[in-house]
């Protein structure tokens, strides 16, 4: 499943952006019972406990992503710029694709029941959108300045060039114990 969709021209609307990922948001919601629907220019996203809202943004044609109230939430800096809508806050997210919104809201419903779910017993396409995120998360900042970004990519390269060099001596020595 791609969590950051790559496209020829980026949809112009967020119906086709939906059609363009439809398959994915099939699959996603049939392994982890969200439900997701296009209705009136907005992608509602129902979980057991909340409901969400995908929505372009007329300003900017950001998309924006809605959490309906379950209390009385304080606006967010995000919030002064983008439309309002009734019951529903503005969170502070990047929508990268509505999988990957599928995947955050998976994630938000899992930590406010705060269930612990061993990663094993996790549906596979969220045990695909943590490794994705963590891969993410991993790389360096691509607004880091060139030479910092150039120095910790070496470092992690070197890093990973002493644990082949570990690993392979560990073999070796399991192989023939007498010559260590």
């Amino acid at each position: 499943m791609q969590y950051r969709s790559t496209y020829a021209s980026y949809p112009e609307s967020l119906a086709a952006l939906f059609q363009h990922e439809k398959d994915n948001i099939d699959l996603f919601c049939r392994q982890t019972g969200v439900t997701c629907r296009c209705k009136l220019g907005f992608i509602i996203i129902k979980t057991a406990a909340e409901s969400w809202a995908l929505h372009q943004s007329a300003l900017d044609d950001t998309i924006l992503l809605y959490h309906k109230n379950t209390q009385d939430i304080p606006a967010r800096p995000k919030a002064a710029i983008y439309e309002q809508y009734a019951r529903y806050h503005i969170q502070d997210f990047y929508v990268e694709s509505i999988c990957y919104a599928l995947g955050y809201v998976y994630l938000h419903e899992l930590c406010t029941a705060r269930k612990e779910i061993p990663f094993e017993q996790l549906p596979p396409v969220m045990q695909e959108f943590l490794t994705y995120t963590k891969r993410r998360m991993e790389r360096p900042d691509r607004n880091m300045r060139r030479h910092k970004r150039r120095a910790l990519l070496k470092q992690q390269k070197n890093a990973e060039k002493a644990r082949d060099a570990q690993r392979i001596e560990e073999l070796i020595a399991s192989l023939f114990p007498d010559s260590v």
